[in-house]
C-alpha cells in the first residue's frame, strides 16, 4: 500500500487507521530519528533531543495529518522537511540569551562552585550594565532595558512592544541593538 493510501485511513479515521499509522511509522521512523540526529547540535540539551526521539510516533502522525498530496511532495521529503523545522525552531526557543540584572546575578554565585568563574561573568555584566548606561545615545539604554530586563512573564519583550515604546521603526530598534551588541563584544574581549 502507498503511503498516500495509508494517509487517507489515517486522516478518515477508518476502523484501519491503527494499523495504516503504525506502517506509516514503521516505514519512515528512520527518516526521522536520521532528521533528528543530523539536525539537532550535539551542543544542545540532551533532554530535548530524547523527548525528540521518544515522541517520534507522535509527530509522524501529525506530519500525515498535514501532508498535501496535492503539492507534488512524497511523504518521506515532507517528513524530513518538517523535523528539520521542528529540531531549529526548538534549538532557536532554548538558545535566546537574556541580560539579566545584578541581583539575579548574586543568585547565581551561591549556586555556582568555581568562584572565579562568577567573578568574571559579574564583571562582565557589570561592564555591559555600565556601558549602556554612559552611551551617547539614550535610546540604547532604553532598548536594551526595555528588550531584556522589563520583558513581559521573564521573557524578551518583543520588538514591536520596544518599537512602540520609543516611537522608532522595529527596523531601527533592531539596527540600535545590534550595533551596540557588537561594541559591548569588542569590549569584553579586550
Amino acid at each position: 500500500m502507498e503511503d498516500e493510501d495509508l494517509i487517507k485511513k489515517i486522516k478518515n479515521e477508518e476502523a484501519t487507521s491503527s494499523e495504516a499509522l503504525r506502517e506509516l511509522i514503521n516505514r519512515h521512523s528512520g527518516i526521522y530519528l536520521d532528521a533528528v540526529n543530523a539536525c539537532v547540535p550535539k551542543t544542545t540539551n540532551e533532554t530535548n533531543k530524547e523527548d525528540l526521539i521518544l515522541d517520534k510516533d507522535y509527530h509522524i502522525y501529525k506530519v500525515a495529518l498535514d501532508f498535501d498530496p496535492s503539492r507534488n511532495t512524497k511523504f518521506p521529503t515532507y517528513l524530513c522537511d518538517r523535523t528539520k523545522w521542528m529540531c531549529y525552531n526548538l534549538y532557536k526557543k532554548n538558545s535566546k540569551k537574556k541580560i539579566v540584572s545584578p541581583e539575579e546575578v548574586d543568585v547565581e554565585i551561591e549556586d555556582s562552585t568555581d568562584e572565579l568563574e562568577v567573578s568574571v561573568r559579574k564583571d562582565q555584566l557589570n561592564k555591559t550594565l555600565d556601558y549602556l548606561s554612559k552611551h551617547p545615545d539614550s535610546r540604547v539604554e532604553k532598548i536594551f532595558n526595555l528588550r531584556y530586563i522589563e520583558g513581559k512573564k521573564n521573557k524578551t519583550m518583543p520588538w514591536r512592544v520596544v518599537s512602540k515604546e520609543l516611537n522608532m521603526s522595529i527596523q531601527g530598534c533592531i539596527n540600535i541593538h545590534n550595533k551596540t551588541l557588537g561594541e559591548i563584544k569588542k569590549i569584553l574581549t579586550k
